[in-house]
């Protein structure tokens, strides 16, 4: 299947959820501008990597063709990953587009105690 990258990263945001009752979660809010591009099914693919970076790099592509459209098309994207599933080193949240990207770094996200309506 055919995916293209979100060609302007707007916004990046990270949410992770602190409950005593299950794992902890983190959010990955991602907002994204195509321009000129058929529509299609937006997705954070993590990049390949040695296993060593800190760093939990994701493409912001857009997958699968639809239709065409003539006018810029705005993509939101919400991914929730449980955070013991990630690896232990990661520092940081990094997003990519064709034309910018953005990085988060973990100690600088919000801590939602006991609240899991996160999507």
């Amino acid at each position: 299947m055919k995916q293209n990258k979100v060609h302007v990263l707007k916004s990046l945001n990270l949410v992770r959820s602190n409950s005593n009752n299950t794992s902890e979660l983190l959010l990955i809010e991602a907002i994204g501008i195509s321009y000129g591009v058929k529509l299609g099914v937006p997705k954070l693919v993590p990049v390949s990597s040695n296993g060593n970076d800190s760093v939990f790099e994701l493409d912001f592509v857009l997958s699968g063709e639809v239709s065409a459209i003539s006018k810029d098309a705005e993509y939101s994207i919400k991914v929730v990953y449980k955070l013991d599933e990630l690896p232990s080193n990661i520092a940081a949240v990094k997003v990519n587009a064709v034309q910018n990207a953005d990085i988060i770094i973990i100690s600088d996200y919000r801590i939602l105690k006991n609240n899991l309506d996160l999507v």
